[in-house]
């Protein structure tokens, strides 16, 4: 053997998975869950997002502020490492 290196361990995608659940808040949890799920991300839109925001008994302005919150907490995690 000529020589040993051992990397950090990398993160599973189950551990990725966790970590970003836990930076959430319980709403943006649910607003992203949701609007993935219902299909808000596909086109067209199987829902809207005032329909969502109903299921979660708040106006449509603030499932949106909860999903984007969402939304960029997620794609920080992913992109910032």
């Amino acid at each position: 053997m000529l020589a040993y290196h051992e990397d950090q361990p990398r993160e599973t995608v189950q551990g990725f998975r966790e970590s970003v659940r836990d930076y959430l808040t319980e709403r943006q949890l649910t607003a992203l869950k949701k609007a993935y799920v219902g299909g808000f991300f596909e086109w067209p839109r199987a829902v809207e997002g005032q329909q969502l925001a109903s299921s979660m008994d708040v106006v449509p302005s603030t499932f949106h502020q909860h999903l984007q919150a969402a939304e960029r907490k997620v794609f920080a995690a992913l992109f910032e490492g």
